[in-house]
């Protein structure tokens, strides 16, 4: 049995514990203590002599398929290109398709101006700052927001990243997450009626501010999105289950294009988006390189630090962290190229969760003998992908499908 998580404290002065549970906490941690993570990486090596990477490796891929409890079957994508803009060097389609026959999502597609096919990326916007919007915080759509412009000031750079992609060369792929932008909860509270999100002059038919309303409507977008977790289950499903498979659908469309190489298809995500990337890459063998942006730790680490704030219910699987670890996720990516981006002053993970986790999925590349296949940008950051680790990323993205 392991020791209690208590004695884990951070080397950072300003990070204090915030997942505690009261006179829970001895119950919760006793049983996390008794449960065998008998698929971590390092954990199953040594339980398992002479045993290959590639052995672990479907067995455990076997695990976070089964644990996503949602499959939506084979689906016919029935695309269609609602509208095109040509800017210079690229073009933007605004986009739609299933993602299951229950489900039919809108998106961009960038496309590079010249002959392909073109190596691809799917783009995945983050979890958090604001509700209102979701694939628009990766592709601009010429308008401005006052919202949205601090968003992309703040945790961007500045920069439309999928924007910069296709004036790279790369073709793009995005689409709003369930409960972002289009995908929002209309017709509950203070979203109702709120579709048209680009009013200029910003108006509301509360007559309030921007700030005010994009915080009620956060607070209660928020508060819906984490019930929805819960008629998720009732539903029988998680919503990483979804995410992966609508983030799937998206590989899907991209092969779709003939504009689109096949073979080299990348994916890149920041914070929730960063989750998103850690499944994706490590479920879909078309994913060829991946960055995954402020969202890698190990789950001893995350459940003291911040649970709720970052590793919440959004990312619990049933029966799945019983048997590993949230880094064993970016050893799966292997034998694929795969970077991950930490900020040494993200506020929402501790440097020791982030650095064990580089290590863990470090000496899993080892062991599937492509230790030059895994990278781990480290640089002094707050949670956030700024240009000097957005360049990083295209870098990596270059050399490994270019």
């Amino acid at each position: 049995m392991k020791l209690p998580l208590q004695h884990l404290t951070s080397k950072r002065p300003d990070f204090a514990p915030g997942g505690l549970y009261g006179d829970l906490e001895s119950f919760l941690q006793s049983y996390r203590a008794s449960c065998p993570l008998d698929l971590n990486a390092a954990r199953w090596r040594e339980n398992h002599p002479g045993s290959s990477f590639s052995e672990w490796h479907a067995e455990a891929k076997a695990l976070v398929l089964e644990s996503l409890h949602y499959h939506p079957g084979p689906v016919d994508l029935k695309s269609e290109v609602l509208e095109v803009e040509q800017r210079e060097g690229y073009r933007v389609e605004k986009v739609v398709f299933n993602t299951a026959a229950w489900s039919r999502v809108e998106g961009y597609f960038l496309c590079p101006d010249g002959e392909g096919p073109f190596p691809a990326v799917v783009a995945l916007h983050s979890w958090g700052k604001s509700f209102l919007f979701g694939k628009d915080h990766v592709v601009s759509r010429g308008k401005s927001h006052p919202r949205l412009d601090e968003v992309i000031q703040e945790s961007l750079g500045g920069r439309f990243f999928g924007d910069d992609l296709a004036r790279r060369g790369y073709a793009v792929i995005v689409i709003d997450s369930l409960y972002f932008g289009r995908r929002a909860p209309w017709g509950a509270k203070l979203l109702n009626g709120r579709e048209e999100l680009w009013m200029p002059p910003f108006t509301d038919p509360l007559d309030l501010d921007v700030e005010t309303y994009d915080r009620l409507y956060t607070q209660a977008n928020d508060a819906l999105t984490y019930a929805g977790f819960g008629y998720l289950g009732w539903a029988g499903t998680t919503i990483s289950g979804v995410h992966f498979w609508d983030d799937s659908r998206c590989v899907d469309y991209l092969l779709s294009r003939p504009e689109v190489d096949p073979s080299r298809i990348a994916c890149v995500g920041l914070s929730g988006g960063g989750r998103r990337v850690n499944l994706l890459a490590a479920l879909d063998d078309r994913i060829g390189a991946s960055a995954s942006v402020c969202w890698m730790t190990t789950g001893d680490w995350s459940h003291l630090y911040n649970f709720t704030g970052a590793v919440g219910s959004a990312c619990t699987m049933g029966g799945l962290w019983q048997h590993m670890d949230y880094s064993d996720l970016g050893i799966l990516a292997a034998p694929r190229h795969a970077m991950v981006i930490c900020g040494q002053d993200d506020h929402l993970f501790s440097p020791e969760g982030m650095e064990d986790a580089a290590r863990n999925i470090r000496e899993g590349f080892a062991w599937a003998g492509v230790p030059e296949h895994f990278l781990f940008h480290y640089p002094k950051m707050v949670h956030s992908f700024p240009l000097e680790s957005q360049n990083a990323a295209w870098d990596w993205f270059d050399r490994a499908l270019k």
